[in-house]
């Protein structure tokens, strides 16, 4: 055997001697294993019977522990906060030709989102219509829910796998049935999941209207007049946005923070906002979250270790 440097050099040869040795049988146990084993290769019926009906009775008790498995993965994590049915959505009326245009617009958006992964059709329609649809905004609803996941880092596969406890689902239901066009921050320690909420918020709202994310701070009030609501994640690290909206008193607005960085935004700026506060997960649910997050992601464990992983995390899912 030679050893090859970094620069291709051969080391001088090393040389192994390998001896083979035939196994040998010892005491009575050693005889009744070889006795056995020509029984079996010699065609004695009877042996041949037990061996075989060994065999089946194993692969039948496997078969069922998987099913039980199954069913356990199966009701362990259905969904914590069930989703409403798609609705249909009516633009306002009395709109001029430009208004009328962006509502057709913010139409095909939404129908290409709700449509992924089969939305190539409707694409299609709006990249052929692209002259139609040359539209300057200040927000964007997203054709698809990848393009939200990738815009704020979020797992590829978080779509329907958002785990909710209680207090998660409360600050959820809050701003969905909300009809006044109220102002919320989702509030919390950094990695409690605030962007996760305003992900599921987002998708779940996406069932009912169009919804868009702001993309430039030249803000204006179009969404307010179409009813639409528009998100920022982790609005302090954007001051220029941070003073058009203060300015503007802009409603329908979803945003995230850091608690430390929400405290140091201008006071005026703060009030305009309801505040939603993410605690840290309990033990219990992070054991639940773990175990949600690991069976999407198709990856095994062994239940010690989701028992150490809920407790080193000390409740913040960012761990998981």
């Amino acid at each position: 055997m030679y050893a090859e440097d970094e620069d291709g050099e051969l080391s001088e040869p090393l040389i192994f001697e390998i001896e083979v040795l035939e196994a040998a049988y010892e005491g009575e146990s050693g005889s009744a294993l070889v006795e056995l084993y020509e029984s079996i290769f010699s065609g004695n019926p009877l042996v041949l019977g037990v061996v075989l009906s060994v065999g089946l009775l194993s692969v039948i008790g496997t078969l069922r522990l998987r099913e039980r498995e199954e069913v356990f993965v199966e009701e362990e994590f259905e969904d914590v906060l069930p989703r409403d049915p798609v609705e249909a959505w009516l633009p306002p009326l009395e709109l001029n030709d430009h208004e009328a245009i962006l509502a057709e617009f913010f139409v095909k958006r939404r129908e290409s989102y709700l449509a992924y992964p089969n939305n190539e059709e409707i694409l299609d329609f709006l990249h052929n219509n692209r002259k139609r649809y040359t539209i300057s905004s200040y927000f964007e609803v997203p054709t698809s829910p990848t393009e939200l996941l990738h815009e704020w880092a979020l797992p590829a596969n978080l779509r329907y796998n958002v785990h909710l406890d209680d207090v998660r689902k409360s600050i959820v239901n809050t701003i969905l049935d909300d009809t006044t066009g109220k102002n919320f921050v989702i509030i919390g320690e950094p990695g409690v999941g605030k962007s996760v909420i305003g992900f599921d918020v987002f998708d779940r709202l996406m069932d009912r209207m169009p919804v868009g994310r702001i993309t430039t701070y030249s803000v204006g009030n179009v969404h307010e007049k179409f009813g639409i609501r528009l998100f920022y994640d982790d609005i302090p690290e954007n001051p220029e946005l941070i003073q058009v909206l203060q300015e503007r008193k802009l409603k329908g607005l979803v945003v995230t923070a850091r608690e430390a960085d929400w405290r140091s935004l201008p006071k005026e700026f703060q009030d305009m906002f309801e505040r939603l506060t993410v605690p840290l997960f309990s033990e219990d649910e992070m054991l639940n979250l773990a175990s949600r997050m690991l069976a999407f992601s198709g990856l095994m464990y062994e239940p010690q270790a989701l028992d150490k992983l809920a407790v080193y995390s000390e409740g913040s899912p960012i761990y998981v």
